[in-house]
């Protein structure tokens, strides 16, 4: 299935050795320059998103969390679509838990909400630099 992945990416990356080489590169502060590309999977090894030594086994990984991330945003969107539910119950006034304009309304004000946290956490001076 992966079949030529590792050869790939060892010859971009001669040096990789597998996770705990990536890991202890990270740790030191070494993935600069060419080696920046790596940091993102030091990031999934080190929270844990992947787990095992192949690159081949964290290419399947992630695939797996792909899809299930996919099912749940279907999930979410079936739950605010306003052209499935009943239309006595779907009225922008109603204020039944049910309905799919209240909870568009609710995720929108929780979505203002973090907004701003995310603002707070990077002051303007941080993002003009970016």
């Amino acid at each position: 299935m992966m079949w030529g992945l590792r050869q790939l990416f060892e010859k971009d990356y001669p040096n990789f050795e597998g996770s705990r080489w990536l890991v202890d590169q990270a740790d030191r502060g070494q993935l600069v320059g060419e080696l920046r590309p790596l940091r993102r999977l030091a990031w999934i090894k080190l929270l844990g998103v992947v787990s095992g030594e192949s690159i081949e086994a964290w290419a399947e990984e992630l695939d797996t969390h792909r899809k299930l991330y996919a099912e749940l945003v279907e999930e979410y969107r079936k739950e605010t679509d306003v052209k499935a539910v009943d239309p006595k119950l779907c009225n922008p006034l109603s204020r039944n838990a049910d309905n799919p304009y209240l909870k568009i309304q609710v995720n929108e004000e929780l979505l203002k909400e973090i907004w701003k946290d995310v603002e707070r956490t990077f002051p303007a001076p941080w993002q003009q630099q970016a």
